[in-house]
């Protein structure tokens, strides 16, 4: 390789939420700060498979206020889409890590032992765990030890 190219490290092209938020994916900041769209939520539900107890969870709001959000169909706040975006690409994270969806689907949605016996998606919770959980995920990746 010359001067002139340059190749990132693996770590840094990070994981891309594109294919689970296309409305996100050319300005999420701009996407973010304007609140996505309830569908964006329904979206990565169905992806996920996972149980309106855990996604509320891993996006901190209470199961009342995804209930209201999906009776509305309210746009999320800018919290609440940051989470959303957060939950988005570490899905995408756990895909490329294991390999497919339906193992990412289930990494997810099962406990372990190194999140103390809980759920990526419960361990979610707070931004400290969310970064937990993808440190863990970038591991399986590059194929270190969790």
């Amino acid at each position: 390789m010359d001067d002139t190219q340059t190749k990132s490290a693996p770590w840094a092209e990070g994981p891309r939420a594109g294919s689970l938020l296309p409305e996100a994916a050319a300005d999420p900041v701009g996407a973010v700060r304007s609140g996505l769209p309830y569908a964006s939520l329904e979206r990565v539900r169905e992806v996920l498979g996972a149980p309106d107890h855990l996604l509320a969870q891993a996006l901190s709001v209470s199961e009342r206020t995804l209930y209201r959000r999906r009776k509305q169909e309210e746009r999320l706040s800018p919290a609440e889409s940051d989470r959303l975006l957060l939950l988005s690409e570490t899905f995408e994270l756990a895909r490329r890590a294991l390999d497919s969806e339906e193992a990412a689907r289930r990494w997810l949605r099962e406990p372990h032992d190194l999140l103390g016996g809980e759920r990526p998606l419960e361990h979610m919770d707070t931004l400290a765990g969310a970064q937990e959980v993808q440190t863990m995920l970038l591991s399986v990746e590059h194929s270190m030890p969790a």
